[in-house]
């Protein structure tokens, strides 16, 4: 994405012959590129560069909730432990944490949550998952683990999003691509800063 790299170029020299432009006006080829190529791997339609993994995370509750509504979240998730209040603080949803079994929803307990309607309980908007799993475990969760979550949010119209800041790795362990693990959802987060190693920034697909 950023050009040819040596060891005896510094990145002081590749920055002054960075090809840029003001990426609010969409006319930085540089993270036009980047962009391109993450929705590309991670076989989304668009993709857009924020500044971190919780703003993209962040980001994806905003474009299918609306303050009031519900999050789905599994207990262990980072999205509920670890973005300090965020769901609540930026979006004004609320999470409903479920059990979860190795990263995966018991799908008894989330067809229950998805099924509670009533005039006096918050719309549920969105499933979250997570891949890699848990911030101490590291679990790479096979896509076809995820099969009766996908299907259960189908059947009630919510849409699922992964938080997949590891997803590059978790593709490596299971031997895949990160494409086919984030076929299961409508959108996908991915850490540039974490394995892989970017001094930088995260990825919404």
């Amino acid at each position: 994405v950023f050009g040819d790299w040596s060891s005896d170029v510094c990145s002081s020299d590749l920055m002054k012959a960075a090809v840029v432009g003001d990426d609010i006006l969409r006319d930085d080829p540089t993270v036009i590129r980047l962009e391109e190529l993450a929705a590309g791997l991670l076989g989304k339609e668009a993709a857009l560069f924020t500044v971190s993994g919780t703003m993209s995370n962040e980001i994806a509750v905003m474009v299918y909730c609306r303050p009031g509504d519900e999050v789905v979240v599994l207990e262990d998730s980072h999205i509920y432990n670890l973005e300090t209040g965020a769901l609540a603080a930026l979006s004004g949803t609320q999470a409903r944490p479920v059990t979860d079994t190795g990263g995966v929803y018991d799908a008894a307990a989330l067809a229950e949550r998805l099924g509670v309607e009533g005039v006096q309980r918050p719309r549920v908007s969105l499933v979250c998952v997570e891949n890699s799993f848990h911030l101490n475990r590291g679990l790479a969760v096979p896509a076809a683990a995820f099969g009766e979550t996908r299907k259960i949010a189908r059947s009630r119209g919510v849409p699922v999003f992964l938080d997949g800041a590891r997803i590059f790795n978790a593709a490596a362990a299971l031997k895949t691509d990160a494409a086919s693990l984030a076929a299961v959802c409508d959108s996908v987060a991915v850490c540039l800063t974490k394995g892989l190693a970017a001094p930088f920034g995260s990825i919404l697909a």
